[in-house]
């Protein structure tokens, strides 16, 4: 009891906090509110207060999501702009997701409290809307509009599927199991906890749970975790490129011979935006990625590209190299080595995916540097510096710039 008082006291401040920086913001075009609920936030919710049901006979759940006027509307990069310049706290994660089938990213919010839970943001009727989840990461199927929110309480679970389409979330099915019956039974613990398992609010044996959530999933699962957050400086650095401009944004190039196609969507079956010829023809990119499979049968990054005509699509991240090599201003040459356990991979370009020209084994091998750099994609999904480096034998390539370091002395 006592913990549950300290947290309404704690939950009432926030409002009140919250309440008082809105009226201080009205003059901003968005404001962003949080409704906090101590019995539903991150938990299952059996019949939400303003349930509707749809055609289909499925509820849509409106009580965690909110929207912003349409008239509020300018560009999804303003919109998302405002909701990550409006957090005041510097440990939340942000990225920008696909889980609809079109090309406006979705954005997330890992809130750095697990009472508040995670944030998801999309572009509803030309404006804003949000939906709270558990604080775990997402569980979502990349352009094909499922995602799932999955946690658990004590010996209470759930499995809670939404759709996003159209600019509209639908809750299209909830699984819960817990232990004993309704989960207010606690089982003897020197006895086996026996499960009950519900589907959309009828009991239903563990093996046909399981299909039923298998039957509700995608294809080719995708996450959202830690492991892909970045900080509010990051997240507005990708937000703050300009759109509209078809000659900003890092320049890249085509490395294949023939004609390399753009894609509307990051998967080789989207429909063609349009494709590239000329090998000297430059790619402008912003900095948005995203996952999908190649004709190869093979899931690759892509880069969401503009052309110098104004095409927009996405193009294989593997089939294209940035323009961006330079020569530092002091371009003596210096010696690098490996600061990373294991083998140091040496490619051909300055992207991970390209060919592997040689490997260095040796912590003190001496590497030569005369300063030219490169930036392209990481195995950890990330854009980073790349060095182009000579072996002490004769071997030249990139290597990524966070794993070497200068040799002193």
């Amino acid at each position: 009891m006592k913990y549950r008082n300290s947290k309404k006291f704690l939950i009432s401040v926030f409002i009140i906090l919250l309440l008082i920086c809105t009226g201080c913001g009205q003059s901003q075009n968005i404001s962003v509110n949080v409704e906090v609920k101590e019995e539903n936030a991150g938990q299952p919710v059996d019949k939400p207060e303003t349930d509707e049901t749809n055609q289909d006979g499925n509820r849509t759940n409106h009580s965690d999501t909110q929207t912003t006027s349409g008239s509020d509307y300018t560009d999804w990069r303003e919109l998302y702009k405002q909701v990550v310049e409006a957090s005041v706290n510097e440990q939340s994660g942000y990225g920008l997701l696909y889980i609809d089938d079109n090309d406006i990213p979705e954005l997330y919010i890992a809130m750095d409290s697990e009472v508040l839970g995670d944030r998801l943001y999309y572009i509803k009727d030309e404006g804003l809307a949000e939906i709270t989840i558990s604080p775990y990461g997402l569980i979502y199927w990349e352009y094909q509009g499922v995602f799932k929110d999955e946690s658990a309480r004590e010996e209470d679970c759930w499995d809670t599927f939404y759709k996003l389409e159209d600019g509209a979330v639908t809750q299209i099915h909830q699984g819960t199991y817990s232990v004993g019956a309704n989960g207010d039974e606690q089982a003897d613990s020197s006895e086996k906890r026996e499960y009950r398992y519900y589907w959309d609010g009828q009991e239903v044996s563990s093996d046909d749970y399981y299909k039923q959530c298998k039957e509700a999933e995608g294809t080719g699962l995708s996450t959202f975790g830690y492991e892909k957050f970045v900080s509010k400086a990051d997240i507005l650095e990708q937000l703050n490129h300009t759109s509209g401009d078809s000659s900003s944004g890092q320049q890249l190039r085509k490395t294949v011979s023939g004609s390399l196609n753009i894609r509307r969507l990051p998967k080789h079956d989207s429909e063609l935006a349009g494709t590239i010829e000329n090998d000297n023809e430059i790619l402008y990119y912003d900095g948005l990625t995203g996952q999908g499979e190649g004709s190869d049968g093979v899931i690759h990054e892509w880069f969401k590209v503009r052309t110098e005509s104004g095409v927009t699509g996405w193009v294989r991240g593997d089939l294209v190299i940035t323009e961006d090599i330079i020569q530092s201003a002091d371009s003596s040459l210096r010696y690098m080595s490996k600061i990373v356990e294991g083998t140091l991979n040496i490619r051909s370009l300055p992207q991970h995916d390209s060919e592997l020209v040689g490997t260095v084994e040796e912590r003190n091998e001496r590497l030569a540097y005369y300063g030219e750099i490169g930036t392209g994609l990481g195995s950890d999904g990330l854009m980073h510096e790349w060095y182009r480096i000579t072996t002490e034998d004769g071997v030249t390539g990139w290597v990524r710039s966070d794993l070497v370091e200068e040799q002193r002395g």
